[in-house]
């Protein structure tokens, strides 16, 4: 609880319609993706109460989501991780000594005490972010699937 100008102020917890109001505004959005439904299929049940017996029918399917959706959204949250690069020459030529020295620390890979020349440090950033850098994804991925493991 907190005081506001003599007021108390509770947190009240969102209701279910809230939540199922958020939740459609996110699938109009296009933020959750819902997919097509699949194999959809009808079963009957009986049902016996003490006052009556009846059949109710339900269906029940699944969804699929289709991979042509799936990969633009994994490569845009790659790219924002920094797993993705898709850089050329040029690109890694352009940049200054400190931006290569930032991006070598990201990586866990600067060595203060070795690398000083510049032409260095800049074939060490291509031959990682170019040819290595799949080492560095399958780490973070065995690390992250560990640790989740760990927990459940």
């Amino acid at each position: 609880m907190r005081g506001i100008d003599g007021e108390i102020t509770v947190p009240a917890p969102r209701t279910n319609q809230d939540i199922k109001d958020g939740i459609k505004l996110k699938v109009a959005n296009g933020e959750y993706v819902l997919g097509e439904l699949i194999v959809p299929r009808k079963y009957k049940k009986f049902v016996l109460n003490k006052k009556e017996k009846s059949n109710k029918c339900f269906i029940i399917s699944g969804r699929k989501i289709h991979l042509i959706e799936i990969r633009p959204q994994l490569l845009k949250i790659h790219q924002k991780l920094g797993l993705m690069r898709d850089y050329n020459n040029s690109h890694y030529e352009n940049l200054t000594e400190e931006e290569i020295k930032v991006r070598l620390q990201e990586l866990g890979e600067l060595d203060t005490n070795k690398e000083n020349n510049s032409d260095l440090l800049r074939k060490k950033l291509m031959d990682l972010e170019l040819k290595c850098l799949c080492r560095h994804f399958f780490y973070f991925f065995i690390t992250k699937y560990i640790f989740l493991e760990e927990q459940f």
